[in-house]
Order: C-alpha cells, then sequence, then structure tokens
C-alpha cells in the first residue's frame, strides 16, 4: 500500500512481517523532490492510490524491487537493488504501473534503465 506521510501505518499481515523490512521510497519529480511516499508492500495498481505514472525517482532502502511499465506486474520491467536512483531515464520516469518486492538483503548498486543526474 503507496501511504502519505499523513496515513496510519497499515496492517501488517503474518506473511508480511515474515520478510525483512524492505522499502522503496518514491517520488514525483527527480532528485528525490516533489511528492513522496514510502511503501512495504508490492503494488499491482499504483493506480489506485494515485501514483502511476507519477514516479520519477525511487530511493530503495532494503532489497531488492521490480518495477512494471503496467499495472498487475505487465509490460517491462527493471529491477533496483537498494540504494539511490536520482533520476530515471525518460523510458522508465513517469511511466511506472506497478511494483514487486523481490529479495530482502542490503546490496546496494544494482541499476537497470537509470541515470545519475
Amino acid at each position: 500500500m503507496v501511504m502519505t506521510a499523513a496515513a496510519a501505518a497499515p496492517h501488517v499481515s503474518h506473511a508480511q512481517a515474515a520478510q525483512p523490512a524492505s522499502k522503496p521510497v518514491v517520488f514525483s519529480e527527480p532528485t528525490f523532490a516533489g511528492a513522496s511516499a514510502p511503501t512495504a508492500d508490492s503494488q499491482p495498481n499504483l493506480s489506485e492510490s494515485g501514483w502511476r505514472n507519477e514516479i520519477s525517482s525511487i530511493e530503495v532502502q532494503v532489497g531488492t524491487w521490480d518495477f512494471f511499465t503496467d499495472e498487475n506486474f505487465g509490460g517491462e520491467s527493471m529491477r533496483l537493488a537498494a540504494g539511490p536512483y536520482p533520476m530515471l531515464v525518460p523510458e522508465w520516469s513517469k511511466r511506472i504501473g506497478s511494483s514487486m518486492f523481490v529479495q530482502p538483503g542490503a546490496a546496494r548498486g544494482m541499476m537497470l534503465w537509470v541515470r545519475d543526474p
């Protein structure tokens, strides 16, 4: 569930509690500017939270996540490991429809389809 800063913490199921903490924070503008929202869950439909085609930069705090151009984990995908992604390339900026938690871990630096500012 993507949350706004004012939203309360979501209920955590037993299955979610078993997963190590892995949180990307998405931003509406490059270089971590604009509106932002953290999430700890896979997001099959970003349109439900108003974030579909709104993401321009991402900070993956822990773990590895896949991002997809379409909702329901469809279309093209990019995998991001823990690390800062201040500027997504044009092929990805404002083109993300869903995201999925892949694996826990603290490794930083795997970048696909990402360019530094």
